[in-house]
């Protein structure tokens, strides 16, 4: 306890102002009180208020005496005399619940991992020296006190080494994989987290063998002592920790496509404590489909049943010198054929989840061990063209996965605020800085659920996952996440850093962008994504009409969107990036100074494109094929949005 807060707290609060000299002897006079006070938000009111009138009454009495003895008319004597008039005009219990709240210490920090692991560490060699001291007791009579002290001792450490092991594997470790499942989250963070679990892990190992060792050590020391349920124990906690340690560390990408080489790789957290003593290992792998993956973690029972045909480099689990890290890499691993479950309704081969599986056996000492890992859950396929859909399963999985769900179930709706941050969280993920705004974020639950919604959408309105990624947008040939998807790639590969610095509307719908630009002067323009393609960026913009009607200009789509900062550049009357900047301070460092042809040479540049009356790209498509023509751009990439092979690293 301090003594300022509780002084600042009282004068802050309620104006009670106690001379310097005497604030030493007041605070002191308090804290001392505090220190037996009970305070708990549980007790019944009455008792609370009882003691706070006691201790009300007492301070009374002390600051009483503290008066008396000052000089009688002494200008302390007056301040303090002052500061308990107002003291009495206080609620006792008002008061009370103030010191309690700025007189007591702040709240000790839970010892972490590593000083649980140190401590187990320091009293499994206070047992050893108990065992060297009792070794050098000359009787029976002598032992045996001190052995069954070195029994409870022992029980005590087991006791504290399972309940370090089921924090380590309940909350540290389980908060790992949810790291580790969440797209986007830093992995040297990841790696570090994972090293910091594995010191503990070792430790731990370390004690527990050590205490296997001293068991085994105490019926020499010629005292008959039943300890055949602590070596038990010891065992059973060796169990979970080779079971629970073998993780995933480098986990496949969540999209997969056949004939493509990827990296995989599995460690185990005992690191060099296992290494040091196993035998006979063996590494196998496998890829396994949803169903296999459920009766495997339902039954602990490793078939290795295989829905496919892998090809990779054998893995080992080895040490790394430098890291202390026994893991095992495969650099080349392949799924060559993947064997389908019969569909069922409208599931397609992109809602089919499957996982690698990694069973180890290994021996340590008489204790044999049988332990399995599988891999988050990948979707495989064979087409470019199958890409999209797949993430779409992938991230609805990623976002709204329990850890401890049976493979690999996922509800079928979501609340929208979970969805909504789980759109911003993937639009961050693609290196875009700038979070989705509230105005934002209702344009796309409106757009998700296909009818009009409050501002904001509230919390408990549900998106099915078959409006997020099956279902088409009505009268467009493509889903909400094919759109939303097409829609953040384009912003990363040409516009990051307009969006970035805030110049990009991106996420509002055409009636809306027109209400917003009426209220702004002629050449007033926004940069929104395209209603009717995917990928499409365009541009809308206040006339210098009269009627300030509002002109959109045919998008620009996938790779050509960069165009549309020529077109910014290049059309006198785009003048001012909405709500009001002056698109030369807007987008100026991104203007490319124009090449002047060679005399006899056409302009490489493309030309401005036309200006569509019809908004989003609606024109007829002789219309949008000549602006498409003069922007030189093929008509095939208008149509479509180039996903390249780098996309599918993202998941």
């Amino acid at each position: 306890m301090t003594l300022q807060p509780v002084l600042a707290a009282i004068g802050n609060l309620y104006g009670v102002t106690f001379p310097a000299s005497v604030q030493p002897t007041v605070a002191q006079y308090i804290l001392a009180q505090l220190r037996t006070a009970p305070f708990n938000q549980q007790l019944p009111e009455p008792i609370l208020e009882q003691t706070a009138i006691s201790l009300f009454n007492d301070l009374l009495t002390e600051l009483d005496r503290i008066a008396l003895t000052l000089p009688p008319g002494d200008i302390l004597q007056v301040q303090l005399s002052t500061a308990v008039a107002i003291l009495r005009q206080l609620n006792p219990l008002q008061l009370y619940m103030t010191l309690i709240e700025f007189g007591q210490p702040p709240e000790s920090s839970p010892p972490t991992i590593d000083q649980q692991a140190n401590a187990l560490q320091q009293m499994v060699r206070q047992c050893e020296a108990q065992i060297g001291s009792i070794a050098q007791m000359t009787t029976p009579l002598q032992r045996q006190p001190a052995v069954t002290q070195l029994t409870r001792d022992l029980w005590i450490v087991v006791e504290r080494a399972t309940d370090l092991a089921s924090q380590i594997i309940g909350t540290y470790l389980r908060q790992w994989r949810i790291g580790q499942d969440r797209h986007g989250l830093d992995r040297a963070g990841l790696s570090a987290t994972l090293d910091t679990i594995q010191r503990a892990c070792e430790v731990l190992a370390s004690v527990v063998w050590a205490v296997r060792d001293q068991i085994v050590a105490l019926p020499v020391l010629g005292v008959p002592v039943e300890l055949a349920g602590l070596f038990d124990r010891t065992r059973d906690l060796l169990a979970l920790l080779a079971t629970k340690c073998f993780v995933v560390e480098c986990q496949p990408p969540r999209v997969i496509k056949t004939n493509t080489k990827y990296s995989v790789g599995v460690r185990h957290l005992l690191g060099g404590q296992l290494h040091s003593r196993m035998v006979g290992m063996k590494l196998q792998t496998c890829i396994v489909s949803e169903s296999q993956a459920r009766n495997i973690q339902q039954s602990n029972i490793v078939t290795m049943e295989n829905s496919g045909v892998l090809t990779f480099d054998d893995g080992a689990l080895e040490l790394d010198k430098d890291s202390k890290h026994l893991k095992a890499t495969f650099r080349n691993l392949q799924v060559k054929k993947i064997q389908r479950q019969e569909r069922r309704g409208a599931d397609s081969v992109t809602d089919e989840k499957f996982a690698f599986l990694f069973d180890l056996a290994f021996a340590v000492g008489d204790l044999r061990f049988s332990v399995w890992t599988i891999s988050q859950p990948v979707v495989v396929i064979v087409h470019g063209n199958q890409e999209t859909a797949a993430k779409a399963t992938i991230v609805w999985d990623n976002a709204f996965a329990d850890p401890s769900r049976i493979p690999f179930e996922i509800s079928e709706r979501m609340g929208w605020n979970v969805l909504a941050e789980m759109l911003n969280r993937k639009f961050r993920s693609m290196l875009l800085d700038r979070p989705l705004s509230a105005e934002n974020l209702h344009f796309l639950g409106v757009k998700a659920t296909r009818r009009k919604l409050p501002f904001p959408v509230p919390d408990a309105e549900l998106v099915t996952r078959a409006q997020f990624c099956r279902d088409l947008i009505p009268a467009r040939p493509f889903t909400f996440w094919e759109w939303f998807y097409a829609a953040i790639k384009v912003t990363r590969d040409s516009l990051k850093d307009i969006w970035n610095d805030g110049h990009m509307v991106g996420f509002v719908d055409k009636a809306r962008a027109e209400q917003d630009l009426r209220q702004h002067p002629p050449g007033t323009f926004l940069l929104r994504f395209s209603d009717s393609q995917q990928g499409g960026i365009t541009i809308a913009y206040v006339t210098n009409e009269p009627s300030r009607r509002i002109q959109h200009i045919n998008p620009f789509i996938g790779k050509d969107a960069v165009n549309a900062i020529n077109a910014i550049r290049d059309l006198p009357q785009l003048k001012f990036v909405y709500p009001g900047v002056p698109k030369e301070e807007a987008f100026g460092r991104y203007f490319r100074p124009k090449v002047l042809p060679v005399a006899g040479y056409v302009p490489a540049e493309p030309a401005a494109p036309n200006l569509a009356t019809q908004a989003d790209g609606l024109a007829n498509n002789q219309s949008v094929n000549s602006s498409i023509a003069k922007l030189g751009v093929a008509f095939d990439d208008f149509q479509s949005v180039d996903l390249n092979q780098n996309d599918l690293m993202e998941f």
